[in-house]
Parts: structure tokens; C-alpha cells; sequence
């Protein structure tokens, strides 16, 4: 009877280990990637603003709520989300970009500073041994002062290749980097100063 213990224990143990690490293997497989969304704006303090109110918000109205998309032959699509709310991070961003070019946010105002987010997205065509990419972000920005309104449109595209498998750190900092141009760009278009009274 102790001769039996002795050879079960093992047995049940490796099947015990084979089990776990199939489970972890199989969990960490279909757990959910996600992309840090973190823009950093690279700006200088200036007075383009200065002396101007206004109330600052941003809306999403993309149609998908996805950033990444990557496409693979024979396989369902991966959909990859941000980490946080995309439009929290892109109001942060923007609303600091407007301050330091001395803008005051202000509620009690008439002028009114939206972003909308039209479009943010990459699109990764995965073959075998190569992957392509092409990646675009549209923002408008709609000026309301008084009874005027000021709308422009600001676009961002991103293409790129390479061997192998696209890394989701890569496809992060491209994806960031231009967003972080497009809400500077943004924050010191003149034309949004001069509107504002």
C-alpha cells in the first residue's frame, strides 16, 4: 500500500503541473491587451492666450471604441483598447497645453473650446514574416464665441512597416507622439486666438 502511495504521488503531482501550467498558458493567452494612452506634450510657456476665458471640453465621437486594430489571415480580428478614457487624457493634455500658452479655464464665460475626437486609430496588417500599418487621428476643434463659431479640422497619419510581428510598445509611442503634436498644434493655432473675445 505504501509502494502505491509512492508511485501516485508523483503521477498526480505531474498531472497536477501540467494542468497549472496549461491553465496559466491558456490564461495569459486570452487575456486582454491594452494601450497605455500617455501623450507627452512637448511645450514652452508662452502669452499667445493670455488675457482669454474659456470653458474647455472634449467629445468622442469615433465609431469604434478600439485604438488598435490588428488584422491577421485565417484569424478573428484583436481589438485593442486604451487603458484609460480617451477622451479624460486628451481633455488633461489639451486643457494644459491651453493654460500654458496663458489661457484661463473659466465656466463663467461665453467662449467655449471643444475638441472632438473624429478618428484615433491603427490598423495593423499582420502577415506571416512582415506587418504594415496605417494609423490616423482627426481631431476638430469647434470655437464658440458669443454668436460666432469657428470650426477646423486637424488630421494626423501614420504609416509604417516591418519584419516580423508589430510590437504593441511601438505601435503606443507612434500613436502617442502624434497626438501630442496634433494638441500642441491645436492649442497654438493663432486663429483660435484671434477668434476668442
Amino acid at each position: 500500500m505504501k509502494l502505491n502511495v509512492k508511485y501516485l504521488l508523483p503521477a498526480n503531482s505531474l498531472v497536477f503541473s501540467l494542468l497549472l501550467t496549461t491553465s496559466l498558458i491558456t490564461g495569459c493567452a486570452s487575456a486582454p491587451k491594452q494601450m497605455v494612452l500617455a501623450p507627452q506634450l512637448m511645450l514652452n510657456k508662452s502669452n499667445l492666450l493670455a488675457n482669454k476665458l474659456a470653458q474647455v471640453s472634449v467629445n468622442d465621437l469615433r465609431n469604434k471604441i478600439h485604438i488598435i486594430e490588428i488584422l491577421q489571415p485565417d484569424a478573428a480580428a484583436q481589438l485593442i483598447n486604451s487603458a484609460s478614457n480617451i477622451s479624460q487624457v486628451v481633455n488633461q493634455h489639451f486643457s494644459e497645453a491651453l493654460t500654458q500658452h496663458g489661457l484661463t479655464i473659466s465656466p463663467a464665460t461665453d467662449n467655449h473650446i471643444t475638441l472632438i475626437i473624429n478618428n484615433a486609430e491603427i490598423t495593423v496588417q499582420q502577415a506571416l514574416l512582415k506587418y504594415t500599418t496605417k494609423g490616423q487621428i482627426t481631431l476638430t476643434a469647434k470655437v464658440q464665441s458669443g454668436d460666432q463659431v469657428l470650426t477646423k479640422t486637424y488630421n494626423s497619419k501614420m504609416n509604417s512597416e516591418g519584419p516580423l510581428k508589430a510590437d504593441l510598445a511601438v505601435l503606443e509611442r507612434d500613436f502617442n507622439q502624434q497626438l501630442a503634436k496634433l494638441l500642441v498644434q491645436i492649442a497654438s493655432d493663432s486663429q483660435i486666438k484671434q477668434f476668442l473675445r
